[in-house]
């Protein structure tokens, strides 16, 4: 098993993923995650918020719809997979 952490920019860069990491099995605990989040906004203060999900099929998919069209609406729209089927950690 795997939790994603996506560290998100703010409106002035589209609310691009600025900064992406991933944890598996051992690793995903509440504290964990919070260090890796805390880690993220230590590494690029652009970041504004940080969102956890699990692994799923499709999610690449949706990753990577967003950077081939990398568009306001299609960051918008990956953010909101993030926030529905996913936890804010940080923002």
């Amino acid at each position: 098993m795997k939790v994603f952490l996506y560290g998100i920019g703010d409106a002035d860069v589209m609310y691009r993923v600025l900064y992406y990491r991933y944890l598996e099995d051992r690793e995903i605990s509440f504290r964990g995650i919070d260090a890796e989040a805390e880690f993220m906004m230590a590494v690029n203060p652009s970041i504004k918020e940080v969102y956890a999900i699990f692994d799923r099929r499709g999610l690449y998919w949706d990753y990577m719809e967003a950077i081939k069209k990398n568009s306001i609406e299609s960051w918008q729209v990956f953010k909101s997979i993030l926030k529905y089927e996913g936890r804010r950690i940080i923002g």
